[in-house]
């Protein structure tokens, strides 16, 4: 098991689909990882992203 994470006291938008792509290019090398942050989100994540995509705090596996 592979934890991706973002070590920052906030996190913006690079941070944000960096770690969500790295989780998943290792799913599709046949590994297993999760995603999380516990970083707060600063402005540069849209509404749409805090509310409807990937949670980083969820413990989604890919």
């Amino acid at each position: 098991m592979e934890i991706i994470t973002s070590g920052s006291r906030y996190i913006d938008i690079d941070a944000y689909a960096s770690i969500i792509a790295y989780a998943k290019l290792l799913y599709l090398q046949g590994k297993s990882a999760i995603a999380i942050s516990r970083a707060n989100l600063n402005e540069s994540i849209t509404p749409s992203l805090r509310n409807n995509l990937y949670k980083l705090n969820s413990k989604r596996n890919f």
